[in-house]
């Protein structure tokens, strides 16, 4: 074994992620529901029986042979051939480069809003673009779009039929998820090309949930996951230096959040920030009534309660919770201008440093950006409010270990070559890469030789270290990245955050990022959904704001909904549902 091999390996596979990158399939993205065109590529047979277990799909890749692109670990040594830092026990060596001949592939993906700002760094000046291109031999022709405009791009890329060759985030983008995609001609199935994958293979053989977790219910792979876990390191803050001011305590309960907010309005002027939908990220301001509220319709805003899949926002701690939005916003405790803001999911560094708003949800790496704004503000992490203290939360944030990373489109002229460069990935070097980077810039081990961040990353006095790390290494796509890679930065400050805001949360009421529909189920789930989900959208709003009535409005409110076929929505969800325990208890 190399260098901290063991202990990244260990770290690896306890992975983690990334205030919003996992994502599972379907998400139904409204504006990626255009048709898609006919005359697509055609993706090769595969000769595995759709209707097989998954075990029986297992068998049948494993059975299959690489092409000899790639060299056992076993001969690898033998052949003469090094690995800079090592290799995993159950890696498979990749020669690079990839080709000899120039090849280009071009590649699909959103930059996330925390790079808005930073208008001298563009796409090719990543890392991990640069590096895989310099050791894959494989030039890549990037498409960047913005995530506040990516559902629009990717819709115009279906429409058009003009498809990268590769996509991130594809099923979570495409109307029905992965099995539509795939169903429809625009994403090819990658379980035809895992025997030029093995060390992709190897890394859904490490878990028994990853395979089940990436494959669709009629058999296919859609993607080249990003294996991860979502971090949960989102939580409430506000200003501690108003707190100390006014010799207030931090609050735990929404009666206490309650006071400290009306403290903060009668003598800064400030209030409670909401997102443009009327919640905070993980929904960490409703998790004390159990209930999400909606922000997207990728969010799936569903809660088990006893085994019963129920959706949120038309159950009656839901409508306790919007009676308690509205009665702050009439007292006025919430930040009026919520509505205006683009669809952001941490409050801009403006309204924190100007003192309009006091209490806000964000992750730890941007709480401690807000201390930075100036030596004035001394920001305060504070527990998820509870109706009563000690309080068990069941419901924060949907979580999983696998994330839909990268597809391959029909439009790809060499599959096996782009199957061959997801796959690199995979590897040892390909992990530190997507991770952290090359060594002597964002990549640098400890003393017990694990490999974390640099201080070019973790302390970078120019950029905020999220942003640092989709320029020196990897946020999201195909690959491996342990979540918990910003930890050796934290303050004790940010660890103490994390460990305050998952006191007393078990999570038990969630409705498993994993759960997957069959695509007839997909197409009736789509149909439904957004007609429901637009309208809690808007109602949400109008519940906060006082247009519609909680009380008095509550009951048309529900009878709208069920007049949009929400009791048809949860049945398939629950039979969605019950499928999916069925598939782990079975692992």
């Amino acid at each position: 074994m190399k260098k901290g091999l063991l202990l990244f390996l260990s770290a690896a596979l306890v992975l983690g992620m990334l205030s919003g990158c996992i994502a599972s399939e379907p998400s139904q993205a409204e504006s990626a529901s255009a048709a898609i065109p006919t005359e697509t590529a055609a993706a090769p047979a595969s000769n595995l029986d759709p209707e097989a277990s998954v075990q029986e799909l297992e068998a049948s890749v494993q059975e299959a042979a690489p092409t000899g692109a790639v060299i056992p670990a076993e001969d690898c040594k033998a052949k003469g051939y090094d690995v800079k830092y090592g290799m995993f026990d159950f890696e498979t060596y990749v020669e690079l480069p990839l080709t000899e001949e120039p090849r280009t592939l071009s590649y699909w993906f959103m930059i996330q809003p925390f790079m808005m700002g930073y208008n001298n760094v563009t796409e090719n000046d990543f890392t991990y673009f640069k590096e895989m291109e310099a050791r894959t031999g494989v030039h890549l022709d990037l498409k960047a779009v913005s995530m506040f405009s990516s559902a629009e791009q990717f819709a115009l890329m279906l429409t058009s039929g003009d498809y990268t060759d590769m996509v991130e985030g594809a099923t979570a983008n495409y109307s029905g998820g992965g099995s539509k995609a795939i169903e429809d001609g625009f994403l090819l199935d990658m379980m035809d090309y895992l025997p030029e994958m093995p060390n992709y293979q190897a890394w859904l053989d490490s878990d028994p949930s990853y395979m089940t977790d990436v494959l669709t219910l009629d058999g296919g792979i859609p993607y080249a996951a990003l294996f991860s876990e979502v971090e949960r390191n989102v939580g409430p803050q506000l200003r501690g230096d108003w707190m100390d001011a006014l010799k207030l305590d931090v609050p735990g309960t929404y009666d206490e959040y309650h006071d400290v907010l009306t403290a903060f309005k009668n003598e800064y002027g400030a209030g409670l920030w909401l997102d443009p939908n009327g919640t905070q990220r993980n929904n960490a301001l409703s998790a004390g009534y159990d209930v999400h509220v909606n922000q997207d319709q990728s969010s799936r805003p569903f809660r088990v309660v006893d085994g019963q899949v129920e959706y949120s926002p038309a159950a009656e701690d839901y409508r306790d919770f919007m009676i308690l939005m509205n009665q702050w916003w009439n007292e006025g405790l919430i930040y009026a201008d919520f509505l205006a803001q683009q669809n952001v999911a941490s409050p801009d560094s403006s309204i924190v440093l100007n003192g309009q708003v006091g209490v806000w949800a964000t992750d730890s790496g941007t709480m401690a950006s807000y201390d930075e704004l100036s030596e004035e503000i001394d920001v305060r992490p504070a527990p998820l409010p509870r109706k009563e203290p000690g309080q068990t939360l069941h419901l924060y944030a949907q979580s999983g270990k696998v994330g839909d990373g990268t597809s391959i489109t029909t439009g790809c002229d060499d599959p096996v070559l782009a199957a061959r460069w997801l796959d690199y990935n995979y590897t040892y070097d390909g992990t530190l890469l997507c991770g952290y980077g090359i060594e002597g810039e964002g990549l640098t081990f400890d003393e017990s030789g694990a490999p974390m961040y640099s201080d070019l990353v973790l302390n970078n006095p120019d950029m905020i270290t999220v942003a640092c790390s989709l320029v020196y290494s990897k946020y999201n796509g195909a690959g491996v990245i342990d979540a918990y890679r910003f930890s050796p930065g934290y303050t004790q400050k940010q660890n103490d955050a994390i460990d305050l805001w998952l006191t007393n949360l078990d999570t038990a009421h969630e409705f498993p990022a994993a759960v997957q529909f069959t695509t007839p189920e997909s197409e009736t789930y789509s149909t439904i959904v957004s007609d429901i989900e637009t309208y809690a959208r808007q109602c949400a709003l109008q519940f906060i704001t006082g247009e519609m009535s909680p009380q008095t409005d509550w009951e048309s409110y529900a009878a709208q909904l069920d007049a949009l076929r929400l009791s048809e929505l949860e049945e398939l969800c629950q039979t969605a549902y019950d499928r999916y325990l069925e598939n782990v208890s079975s692992d």
